[in-house]
């Protein structure tokens, strides 16, 4: 099958009726050689919805398909470039997420998730593992502190010190998407 083709059932995927998580990706070295464990990070109703909406925002703005090579330009807006997964170290990734129970394998404390060095979306169907979104996360994705100000919530109707409670952010974007065994590459450059 052809990478339009590809793209092209992708977009025909029902999002909808696919099972949505959240895990983290840690990154160590073995002998110079990147290896890669994965976690799954329990999410509630309305993260579920928000991550959704990332998916399909993605998926739906792609329109034109070109190989990937070192020397190509960055991925025009509604333009992916693709290469196969199984050419990348995404394959490692693969490897540790298939095996993994969203339910069970979970994040046991704060300090993984602040070692991450990338999340994925998962689509599940039927069990199966149907789609991909990957994002590499910046150094510190732990909310930062403005100087001068204290972090604060409203919640229960009175306002709550957020630094007794960790803060993470989720980018409304994603560096690329794994499907049928091609990643589409949305951005270039985190990418590489």
């Amino acid at each position: 099958m052809d990478n339009q083709q590809t793209l092209k059932n992708l977009k025909e995927v029902d999002l909808d009726a696919c099972d949505i998580s959240l895990a983290i990706i840690k990154e160590y070295k073995k002998q110079r050689v990147s290896q890669y464990n994965a976690s799954y990070v329990p999410v509630n109703e309305p993260v579920e919805i928000k991550l959704r909406r990332i998916m399909a925002s993605h998926i739906n703005n792609a329109n034109t398909v070109e190989e990937y090579s070192v020397d190509c330009p960055e991925p025009e807006e509604d333009e992916v470039r693709v290469i196969s997964y199984e050419d990348t170290d995404f394959i490692k990734i693969m490897e540790k997420l298939i095996p993994l129970n969203p339910e069970e394998d979970i994040v046991t404390d704060v300090d993984e998730l602040v070692r991450a060095k990338s999340y994925v979306i998962v689509l599940r169907q039927d069990g199966d593992i149907k789609a991909i979104g990957f994002r590499i996360l910046p150094e510190n994705w732990k909310m930062k502190k403005a100087k001068g100000f204290i972090p604060l919530m409203y919640k229960d109707n009175r306002f709550e010190d957020l630094d007794s409670n960790p803060v993470f952010s989720i980018a409304n974007t994603i560096d690329f998407v794994f499907y049928g065994g091609k990643l589409f590459i949305l951005s270039k450059k985190s990418f590489e």
